[in-house]
């Protein structure tokens, strides 16, 4: 399967499972989990970053007791992470 259709296969499954969530937390967990299923990785965060980047407060984490060095997250261009915010 080429990666377009299979990143297109994973959005289709990803809107089916969230279709019954009524608890915003639990799409987001269940978003970061089946995420990180999709692009086998281990670790994942979601976080609320400030306008000016200047904090994040961590929403759901991958393993759940998964630590994040939150300065790092909140620097982090784009708002994407990588495994040098991990601590």
């Amino acid at each position: 399967m080429n990666q377009n259709l299979a990143f297109w296969t994973f959005l289709e499954d990803l809107k089916s499972n969230l279709t019954g969530v009524r608890e915003d937390r639990t799409a987001l967990w269940l978003s970061l989990r089946r995420t990180c299923e999709h692009f086998n990785v281990e670790d994942g965060c979601i976080a609320a970053v400030s306008p000016q980047g200047t904090w994040a407060d961590l929403i759901c984490v991958i393993p759940r007791r998964g630590k994040w060095d939150l300065a790092c997250v909140a620097r982090s261009e784009e708002r994407r992470v990588g495994k040098e915010c991990r601590s």
